[in-house]
């Protein structure tokens, strides 16, 4: 067989389509893969002309007995080339790369059809690349019914898959299913570049790592630039002990999520069982799925980066372990959960959901070195509730949401929450059973509707080490509430040297069910350097608001410095003490007034 000079050609067949490949767009296409530096093998998945159904059995087409791999008799499942591959003289030295064509979508009568669509690789293959060439490449284009999975991978190594379309469709589908399954002891696989179709009336997983190893001692696997759309209850689902490597720039598309009858079971990543992310999951889209990411006893070994995430209940989400009452074993991030865009769907078919979701909801999750910072999140709650090892950052987000700011619960190490924008209508920050919390620097700003359902800005619960600092609390309900519950421990509030502000400027504090003015309050010993006037923000009379400083706002040099944040500037990274009468203060808020 010569590996340089082969062309696959795809010939018309009744019944399907296909396109003319030149020798132009064989050479753009193995571009990347050189022939002269691999074995080229040729797939081009139709049935031969020479076939006859009747006459021929369907085991010839399952070994294709017509075809070499050659220009001139190219394979016609991805199978036989891979069968082939296993067979080349001196094989384990080599590298092989198959070029794919065509649609593979059997002919109405043949026998097993999904035998000619199915493939499997394993560790006996030595390192493959599957890639197809320009034109139409489908594989497999089929119906599922009770088939488990048309596409396994096990204990695969040194295998790619590049640039292939997967689509799969079944009217009378009725059970779950796994697409696409990759188990087994698995090391440098890689799934780049391809698009994977689902449209079935039953939920099921796209792309499933269960019960498999990654051989850390090698390259990683990595799920990378693919889309996933249609109809899907998972499109990457690691489960059962599963494993794989980084999920990266994948777009995941699942337009049928708000037609589920308030279903939000549909996710674009989870992980669950025990299962793990050995990398970042980074730079992804996420477009109306039920949830974006989603973890049940699951370890990420990295960070959730720069996400964009549209979804009906929650962007990302970390719940309690299934097994937490038999096997307390928590979740892990061992990275940050930063610059992710998320955005919680506000249309009225989504209303019922929107009062449970979030847009970053992470439960009894041990988060090594963790911080949440940079987000943007609209129409949500950023809420983390967790069990963690060490200090937790929150810093310099947006949260712009429709209904609840941010919810803290149990938490036992230190919070630092600073340089935070919360623009709300309803409650900003829900602090519950906290070891400690140092809120300083933030901007708030509630915005008085017909939807209220809170009485207060700042809701505190038996969070006995409780510190307020250098925010502006700008608020048409109470600024602050206490209300503990008796049989745990009391809240210990210190809270100075704020900014409040309403528009009657009737400013009051609920503590036990009893309104305070803010006389009051301060006789009780809080707030007694803060102050009441106009912050002067930016924007506040439509959307987008800005709660930048004007240049006469009175919160402007202010700060009182020995209750700064750690850190040296301020949301948008600017210098503190950068204007202002004296440069000496720091400014009240998250934003320094730079001239």
């Amino acid at each position: 067989m010569n590996n340089n000079k082969f062309l696959i050609v795809a010939l018309p067949i009744i019944g399907f389509l296909f396109s003319l490949i030149t020798i132009t767009n064989i050479e753009a296409a193995t571009a990347a893969y050189d022939c002269n530096q691999n074995v080229c093998i040729y797939v081009d998945q139709m049935v031969p002309t020479s076939f006859t159904e009747g006459i021929f059995m369907q085991a010839d087409i399952v070994k294709d007995t017509f075809s070499d791999g050659s220009q001139a008799y190219p394979f016609i499942t991805v199978q036989s080339a891979l069968d082939y591959i296993k067979s080349y003289p001196d094989a384990k030295n080599h590298s092989f790369v198959l070029l794919t064509t065509g649609t593979c979508a059997p002919s109405q009568n043949l026998i097993n059809d999904w035998w000619k669509c199915s493939f499997a690789v394993d560790s006996s293959f030595p390192k493959t690349v599957l890639t197809a060439v320009p034109g139409e490449t489908t594989l497999p284009q089929m119906e599922l019914k009770s088939y488990l999975s048309v596409v396994t991978l096990n204990n695969a190594s040194d295998f790619t898959m590049d640039g292939l379309k997967f689509t799969w469709t079944d009217t009378e589908a009725t059970a779950l299913y796994s697409n696409f399954n990759v188990t087994g002891t698995t090391k440098n696989v890689k799934i780049i570049n391809n698009t994977f179709e689902v449209n079935v009336p039953e939920y099921g997983a796209v792309l499933t790592f269960s019960k498999n190893i990654e051989d850390l001692s090698f390259d990683e696997s990595t799920i990378e630039n693919n889309t996933f759309s249609g109809r899907f209850a998972s499109a990457i689902y690691v489960v059962n002990n599963g494993m794989t490597g980084a999920i990266k720039n994948n777009k995941f598309i699942n337009p049928n999520s708000l037609l589920l009858d308030l279903d939000v079971t549909s996710h674009g990543v989870s992980v669950l069982q025990n299962s793990t992310v050995n990398g970042n999951i980074e730079g992804n889209s996420f477009e109306m799925t039920g949830k974006g990411i989603y973890g049940n006893n699951a370890k990420i070994k990295g960070s959730i980066l720069n996400n964009t995430i549209t979804v009906i209940a929650s962007g990302i989400q970390f719940v309690i372990p299934s097994d937490y009452i038999n096997n307390p074993t928590l979740n892990l991030i061992e990275g940050d959960i930063a610059n992710n865009q998320i955005n919680v769907a506000t249309s009225k078919s989504a209303q019922s959901i929107n009062t449970i979701g979030s847009g970053i909801s992470v439960e009894y999750t041990d988060l090594k070195s963790f911080s949440v910072k940079n987000n943007t999140i609209y129409n949500q709650a950023l809420r983390p509730f967790t069990d963690a090892a060490k200090t937790i950052t929150i810093a310099n987000n947006d949260i712009l949401n429709f209904h609840y700011g941010c919810s803290l619960s149990a938490i036992n190490p230190t919070v630092e929450f600073y340089n935070n924008v919360i623009t709300t209508n309803n409650l900003a920050l829900a602090l519950n059973r906290l070891n400690k919390i140092s809120l300083k620097n933030n901007s708030i700003y509630q915005e008085k509707t017909d939807i209220i359902s809170r009485r207060s800005l700042i809701l505190i619960s038996n969070s006995p080490n409780t510190f307020i600092y250098n925010s502006i609390l700008y608020a048409d309900i109470a600024a602050i509430e206490i209300y503990d519950n008796s049989s745990e421990l009391a809240t210990k509030l210190i809270s100075d040297n704020n900014l409040f502000y309403n528009k009657n400027k009737n400013i009051q504090f609920i503590l036990q069910n009893v309104t305070k003015t803010l006389a009051e309050w301060q006789s009780l010993g809080y707030d007694k350097a803060s102050f009441v006037v106009n912050p002067l923000y930016v924007n506040t009379l439509k959307q987008p608001l800005d709660l930048h400083l004007r240049s006469l706002s009175p919160a402007i040099d202010k700060g009182n410095n020995s209750y700064a944040p750690p850190t040296t500037t301020d949301k948008d990274g600017k210098p503190r003490i950068a204007t202002g009468k004296t440069r000496k203060n720091i400014d009240i808020g998250a934003y320094e007034y730079q001239s």
